[in-house]
């Protein structure tokens, strides 16, 4: 115990440690066992010294090869980030991309399944946050300046990262660098992560609504969301999951489930973003139901910042549906291709495009065309 004025305080303490030898393994393989074993110590209930033990050790070495090189990717400049569209189908606007990070590790492109729980467990992941958010406001500035209108670059944010006091601080040194409005930056947080700890995540999200950057709770439907909750916290948009889109057009349950959250979202005030869409039948009732935007293969992939340059060119200059919806390429490809032959339909010599009815199951929905 130390005694600081009157006050006696107890210095607690977490030990990893990694035992080898002369001819043992590497520096960056012992640094990653022993940040296992670290691991494993704070797991313990923190206070206690752990040695990477035999079993430890018999581990298959590409987990700790990855471990160490993870840790030094960013020096390396080996992490990208790659960018979705998130369109809203009846303007020509890009109101939102989403960041997505990759690691660049050789010549494999790791997509984040393959290290993002390795990075949460050692701690990178707060270090990869923050170098995303800086990274996707430089970009935002390029693509302005290059004629790309990317209104807001959403970042996914891990919800411990929330108990970080520098995050605020790294945000705004990343929008000051930039000079962009603060608004243009959306903070995504899965609904499980936040509804963890809603008290020890609100005075960070307070934080950085001052700041004024917008926050959007990812997933949304799939954890345990108290409704209560959702009311005390800055949110501005809720993305729909794509479990339910994924359902949307094969009964009416699903159907009823994403209905119920736009109409949530429109009560609180909140814009939606469907995520995961695939389909025409998906798109045809997202739109019908009012959904404000869409996310999802339908429109593109996520890709490198140059792609998508040339993706929002050719899209924005794209051609309308009969009812004045923005074609997805791939189908307006389809679409004008069987408008040249016998027997187009008449809305396509003005320059619209007239798509056929999506499949529906006998006794289904009537379609509703775009």
């Amino acid at each position: 115990p130390m005694l600081v004025g009157e006050l006696e305080f107890i210095v607690r303490g977490s030990i990893g440690i990694a035992l080898g030898s002369r001819h043992g393994p590497t520096i960056d393989l012992m640094l990653a066992r022993a940040d296992q074993a670290l691991s494993s110590a704070k797991s313990a209930g923190g206070n206690r010294a752990v040695v990477c033990d035999a079993a430890i050790d018999r581990a298959p070495q590409p987990s700790f090869d990855l471990e160490a090189a993870l840790h030094n990717a960013l020096e390396r400049g080996e992490m990208r980030l790659h960018y979705q569209p998130v369109v809203d189908p009846r303007a020509r606007r890009l109101p939102r991309v989403e960041a997505l990070i990759r690691w660049q590790r050789g010549e494999r492109l790791l997509p984040p399944a393959e290290f993002i729980s390795l990075a949460e467990e050692t701690g990178v992941v707060f270090e990869l946050g923050e170098w995303a958010i800086a990274e996707a406001l430089q970009q935002v500035a390029r693509w302005r300046l290059r004629g790309v209108p990317v209104e807001t670059v959403s970042v996914n944010v891990h919800a411990r990262h929330l108990e970080q006091a520098g995050l605020v601080q790294a945000v705004a040194r990343a929008l000051a660098a930039t000079r962009l409005e603060p608004s243009c930056l959306e903070l995504e947080l899965t609904e499980t992560g936040v509804m963890k700890d809603v008290d020890g995540a609100l005075e960070r999200l307070q934080g950085l609504r001052q700041l004024g950057v917008r926050m959007a709770l990812d997933d949304f439907g799939t954890g345990y969301s108290s409704l209560s909750y959702l009311t005390q916290l800055p949110i501005d948009t809720l993305k729909i999951d794509r479990s339910f889109v994924r359902q949307l057009g094969g009964g009416r349950q699903s159907e009823a489930v994403v209905r119920s959250i736009l109409a949530l979202a429109n009560a609180l005030g909140l814009s939606t973003v469907a995520e995961g869409v695939e389909s025409r039948e998906q798109l045809h009732t997202l739109l019908s139901l009012g959904c404000q935007h869409v996310q999802g293969y339908l429109f593109a992939r996520p890709m490198p910042a140059e792609e998508l340059t040339r993706w929002w060119h050719a899209y924005s200059r794209g051609p309308r549906s009969e009812l004045g919806f923005l074609v997805p390429p791939q189908l307006a490809a389809g679409a004008a291709a069987r408008s040249t032959g016998a027997g187009a339909a008449s809305g396509a010599a003005s320059g619209a495009i007239v798509l056929p009815p999506p499949r529906t199951a006998p006794g289904g929905p009537e379609p509703i065309y775009i």
